[in-house]
């Protein structure tokens, strides 16, 4: 959450502003468009200030992900289509969605099912669930390595300019907070992304160069943390084997006097046995 506020790393006055990188995508997006690839956009209405997640910091830029490049969504092939089925194409399900980086999926498509109509998203496009009943805690997101295709719970953000994939995610993930209070709509039988508002909806986008040194310490700062979660967790299956070492020693106590002295050791460091 600091990092996508601009408060983790310090600005740099001499990057090149986030509005010039802005320039460079719709230039993009335009030759995109003119070839036919990607659609056109709908015509975007003015930012609306009430609605803006945090304050500026110096060199960023507001801008929506649809900005940054064309939605995609997916869907379930026949499951009356033998041929459509294992074949050799990831094909994404929130199921999948439960690392940052994808390479692989449960459920593989063929050609043929591309060729009925299956988008096939391409490495290193955002992608994320917008319906399911884990919208109620978290919004899982993950960058595909590989070409992909998503079922009709999952949108995919295809980029511009790839390079943006894992700042990208790590924006939505550092807003995660204000898109459930904010973006989520709830149902009556699944908890759903409210689509149009989220690709919308303007986020705080640093200068190119910033982005990389952000990416860069929130990956040092998951590295810490994963390693104290790790000397925790031994930390705490030693204590617990310490505990029920020193609890076996008084029902194998074969005398009073052994019994005592046992006790005595566990009550010594009561408190911070138990």
């Amino acid at each position: 959450t600091l990092a996508v506020q601009g408060k983790l790393v310090p600005q740099d006055p001499a990057d090149e502003p986030a509005g010039v990188l802005l320039q460079k995508i719709r230039a993009e997006k335009d030759r995109l468009i003119a070839e036919g690839k990607i659609k056109r956009d709908k015509p975007l209405a003015e930012i609306a200030q009430n609605k803006l997640p945090c304050d500026l910091p110096h060199g960023w830029i507001w801008a929506r992900l649809s900005e940054l490049g064309d939605f995609s969504g997916g869907k379930t092939p026949s499951t009356q289509r033998a041929d459509f089925w294992d074949g050799d194409i990831p094909w994404i399900t929130p199921k999948d969605m439960k690392q940052l980086r994808l390479f692989s999926s449960e459920d593989r498509v063929s050609q043929a099912a591309l060729e009925d109509g299956l988008a096939l998203i391409p490495a290193h496009s955002v992608l994320m669930v917008v319906r399911s009943g884990i919208l109620r805690r978290t919004v899982p997101t993950a960058v595909n390595e590989v070409a992909t295709t998503i079922n009709q719970d999952l949108k995919a953000l295809v980029l511009v300019r790839p390079e943006l994939a894992t700042y990208v995610q790590l924006l939505i993930r550092g807003f995660e907070r204000f898109i459930l209070q904010n973006l989520t709509k709830i149902g009556t039988t699944v908890e759903s992304i409210q689509f149009e508002a989220f690709a919308t909806q303007a986020f705080p986008i640093p200068p190119l160069a910033e982005q990389s040194r952000i990416v860069t310490r929130v990956e040092e700062l998951m590295r810490l943390c994963d390693a104290l979660e790790a000397k925790g967790q031994l930390e705490a299956t030693q204590h617990a084997q310490l505990v029920s070492t020193l609890l076996a020693t008084l029902t194998e106590s074969e005398t009073p006097t052994q019994l005592a002295d046992n006790w005595q050791r566990i009550a010594t460091h009561f408190d911070l046995l138990l």
